[in-house]
């Protein structure tokens, strides 16, 4: 069985953000993007599936994901720091697969996350963007986001470049 691990042919079409400081601005955009996971192979993936990680922008330079805080959540009910750090995984790397030069696939090689604030319920949405992309590595700026548009938390993720 071969594995598409690029999908470079369903990129979605560029969109505008909103001021992502402006937690009004930021929760309209948010609720406003249609889930498109039925253009992404990775969505039937096990982990991303499990943990129900929905796609809704697809592209190199900004790819947005979400995920419920329900069934994702830690001892004290609230949404477990390993699962903020999933959902930025999951989009950073699917992000660099669609920025990776041809040939080559992109798996991920570090991740940073600060966690801000407690999400409780809903989803929280993660917020991929470009920072830096070259021959061997990309790198993502990371903000994840509550229903309500306020930052719940942010970091940074590094993929390298390897071959087919």
């Amino acid at each position: 069985m071969t594995q598409m691990l690029v999908y470079r042919n369903e990129v979605d079409n560029p969109i505008p953000l909103p001021d992502l400081n402006d937690p009004e601005q930021t929760a309209r955009f948010l609720l406003s993007l249609p889930n498109v996971s039925d253009k992404c192979p990775s969505a039937k993936s096990q982990l991303i599936a499990a943990m129900g990680i929905q796609f809704h922008h697809l592209g190199g330079d900004l790819m947005v994901c979400s995920m419920p805080v329900e069934g994702n959540r830690q001892t004290l009910g609230v949404l477990h720091g390993g699962a903020n750090a999933v959902l930025g995984e999951t989009t950073g790397s699917l992000a660099a697969n669609y920025a990776a030069p041809q040939g080559k696939h992109a798996v991920g090689s570090n991740i940073f996350v600060t966690h801000h604030r407690p999400a409780l319920t809903g989803r929280v949405y993660c917020v991929a963007t470009l920072a830096q992309s070259g021959r061997t590595l990309a790198t993502y700026f990371l903000r994840i986001f509550s229903e309500d548009g306020k930052l719940t938390a942010s970091g940074t993720h590094t993929c390298a470049f390897v071959d087919d």
